[in-house]
């Protein structure tokens, strides 16, 4: 119980509060003066909500019914039903998430370095032009920072206390993460093997943390694995354009859009 207090306390001193104003002052201002732009997610979001499932017509006939991670465009469901489709709101709430991004590199940075380094790292996100330019963007970046920089701190404090309830936590936010930007996985795996080799730990305690975080990530992002294999017939992770981006990426006469 005096642990939680501590937590609660240095959660909400000072520091990290003026960071989050600060960041959150800066998007407000981005929502208030530059235009919304949709992406395809909006149209996915649309389809949910309209009844048509989790789909994305492209290129005329064709339908994608796995065309990226679901997180994005289930939480973009989930604020236009409730709001009924206000665009506005949407923003808002990816501005309240976006200003949390600085908070997290804020106790990052506290955990590696110094309490004046946190807080010039924390400045320094607040005012990333990228991160306030795409709270206007109804796009998951947003949320894929938010997430991996959560994952990138729960790794910090598993590394520093390895225990049960770390490692649990490390693979719920991990499965979470997949189910926005699954290359999360990648970085986990490394991280977990860096770890165990600098903390000496034997093979058999290696394994059993391994095990729990990768259970608890799985319980989280597999049943989209398991939905997407109902749908397509085969196994697919999380999406089924990755060739189809990875093709886009390669060729010249494409702009990236």
């Amino acid at each position: 119980m005096v642990q939680i207090k501590e937590k609660i306390k240095t959660i909400f001193s000072i520091e990290p509060l003026c960071i989050f104003f600060l960041a959150f002052t800066l998007r407000i201002i981005a929502v208030s003066i530059l235009t919304i732009e949709k992406w395809e997610y909006e149209t996915i979001a649309n389809n949910i909500l309209s009844g048509n499932g989790f789909t994305f017509p492209h290129f005329g006939n064709a339908i994608y019914r796995s065309y990226c991670e679901p997180l994005y465009p289930f939480i973009t469901a989930a604020v236009y039903f409730l709001t009924h489709h206000n665009v506005f709101i949407l923003a808002i709430v990816q501005a309240v998430f976006s200003s949390i991004i600085p908070v997290i590199i804020y106790f990052i940075s506290k955990k590696i370095f110094q309490e004046n380094i946190a807080i010039i790292s924390g400045v320094l996100a607040a005012i990333h032009p990228g991160l306030i330019v795409y709270t206007t963007k109804l796009h998951p970046l947003i949320f894929d920072s938010l997430l991996i920089s959560a994952t990138l701190l729960s790794s910090i404090v598993f590394f520093n206390k390895l225990n049960l309830r770390n490692a649990i936590t490390l693979g719920i936010l991990s499965g979470i993460c997949s189910l926005t930007r699954p290359t999360i996985l990648a970085f986990l795996s490394i991280g977990l093997i860096y770890i165990f080799i600098v903390k000496k730990q034997k093979i058999s305690r290696a394994v059993f943390y391994s095990a729990i975080i990768l259970i608890f990530s799985a319980i989280i992002f597999m049943p989209w694995t398991v939905r997407n294999y109902k749908v397509q017939g085969k196994f697919m992770l999380t999406r089924s354009n990755g060739p189809y981006v990875f093709w886009l990426g390669n060729n010249p006469h494409f702009s990236g859009s």
